[in-house]
């Protein structure tokens, strides 16, 4: 009996070629290491406090009163950064990154902010695959919520 030699099956889509090696293997190099599972008890690992929203309306981070009826709050520059650092201290892996700096546009964009989504990061050592997810997701989410006054 002929039986059929025997061949490794590539596990690809039908229709992917060797684009598709070439992205799975580009992504798993890109992929950040995992960190330990080892709890670390130091003093600079403390949780913040939460903020505190100014009006009496509404004391909660994302939605004041404001919000609710289509407008967006006017907050001070150093207010905005620190919602923005904490916000992205939020996300895995981003606990030591902070929001330095960012830009007032002219006139406010099409969507009604006025401050670019060109932010300067301090990123302290976090790689760039880290922190480019919570950057994009954190400061879409603040443009379409916060101005600067």
């Amino acid at each position: 009996m002929h039986y059929p030699r025997y061949k490794p099956v590539k596990h690809r889509p039908p229709g992917a070629g060797a684009f598709f090696d070439y992205v799975k293997d580009a992504l798993l190099r890109a992929a950040p290491t995992p960190r330990s599972c080892r709890l670390d008890r130091r003093s600079r690992y403390t949780a913040a406090p939460p903020l505190r929203a100014e009006g009496a309306q509404g004391d909660g981070l994302f939605f004041d009163a404001g919000e609710i009826s289509g407008e967006r709050p006017a907050l001070a520059m150093d207010d905005l950064l620190v919602r923005l650092t904490r916000l992205m201290q939020s996300c895995e892996g981003c606990e030591s990154v902070a929001v330095a700096e960012l830009t007032r546009l002219d006139a406010p964009d099409p969507a009604g902010c006025n401050w670019s989504t060109s932010v300067v990061l301090a990123p302290a050592g976090v790689a760039p695959e880290v922190y480019t997810l919570a950057y994009a997701s954190v400061v879409f989410m603040a443009r379409s919520s916060w101005n600067l006054a």
